[in-house]
């Protein structure tokens, strides 16, 4: 169904039409004023309006033209795009054809071509590939929406290749975390808020859940009272990719500085300081024994917390603090946050 069409030699998009325009030109192929001819194989078609709103070109016979059926809801997709591709100032063509490809959309800015590919139904890796490779071929970035991502495919710098959804009548993209209404989304890949990255890049500021507990002391016996971590630094893009920990640095300096200070929710807890580990070989923040000042491992206090959670699952304090976590590796596509990108 294609959105294209010659009058009297010009070519029309039907999407580009108003309903005003549309009707005129209606009335004008019923009453053969006008010679309306489809681009794809130059015969005369029908003028519909989609179930979902989109104007668009019908063939009247089958014949030996090679244009695919397509659904109302990829009809729709190329109209959404279209628009707003338009509407934020980029030269903008359906169905746009150049050497041994077409696009659904094509859209230019100064030297950035873009090329919009929506796939409805199911397309195999191996056909993926081969289209993606010509546009790599020709200078066109390439950018695939699948309903049903090819599970072989690769999703990287060269596979641009993001998840859509329909929830009720509107279309979203999975990107990393998020799912993003598809205008939101399409503005966001033209402004260049679409990025791929090699590495995760943590957020400055950070906010660790603080539990307090207590739990039988290795060494004395008695019960003492302690506090664990669960919660994960976030990197830019919204991951949650590696846990905090007590041991931690940046947060064990601060909450020791916070129990110095005589924060209530501390005050029955053996200080929490640097203590010399022999399992691990060296020094760390950590909790200690009330009565007899010995450490509480990390590897044991995790367990311990893990069981608590099951029946308290509300954190005592939140504590915000400044992180110098080190960037890890993570080949990832996200939407640029308030506080930038992902480092490359």
């Amino acid at each position: 169904m294609p959105l294209k069409a010659k009058i009297e030699g010009k070519t029309v998009i039907s999407i580009g039409l108003s309903d005003e325009e549309w009707d005129d030109l209606k009335k004008a192929a019923r009453f053969s004023k006008s010679s309306i001819k489809l681009l794809c194989c130059d015969s005369s078609p029908y003028l519909r309006i989609s179930k979902l709103g989109t104007k668009h070109f019908v063939h009247k016979t089958k014949n030996n033209c090679n244009w695919k059926p397509e659904s109302i809801d990829h009809l729709r997709l190329k109209e959404i795009i279209f628009n707003v591709c338009k509407e934020e100032g980029w030269n903008v063509e359906p169905e746009y054809s150049l050497n041994d490809w077409i696009a659904d959309i094509f859209a230019t800015k100064g030297n950035t071509k873009l090329a919009f590919e929506i796939q409805w139904s199911r397309q195999t890796h191996e056909e993926t590939k081969r289209r993606q490779e010509k546009y790599l071929k020709d200078g066109i970035n390439g950018i695939w929406f699948f309903r049903y991502i090819p599970q072989s495919l690769k999703v990287d710098k060269e596979n641009p290749a993001f998840e859509l959804l329909k929830k009720d009548s509107n279309y979203f993209l999975s990107i990393g975390l998020n799912e993003i209404e598809i205008e939101s989304a399409i503005k966001n890949f033209l402004n260049g808020d679409i990025e791929y990255r090699k590495k995760l890049t943590y957020k400055k500021n950070q906010i660790a859940q603080i539990f307090k507990f207590e739990m039988k002391c290795w060494r004395c016996g008695r019960i003492t009272p302690v506090i664990s971590v669960y919660s994960c630094y976030v990197s830019h893009c919204g991951h949650e990719h590696c846990n905090i920990s007590l041991s931690d640095e940046d947060l064990g300096m601060e909450i020791a500085s916070l129990q110095k200070k005589g924060l209530k929710e501390l005050d029955d807890l053996a200080p929490i300081e640097k203590r010399y580990s022999k399992t691990m070989g060296n020094s760390y923040y950590s909790n200690g024994c009330k009565f007899c000042g010995a450490i509480v491992g990390e590897w044991f206090l995790r367990d311990e917390l893990l069981d608590f959670l099951y029946t308290n699952p509300q954190p005592i304090l939140k504590v915000p603090f400044v992180s110098k976590q080190e960037p890890e590796d993570y080949e990832h596509w996200y939407v640029k946050g308030n506080e930038g990108f992902c480092e490359i």
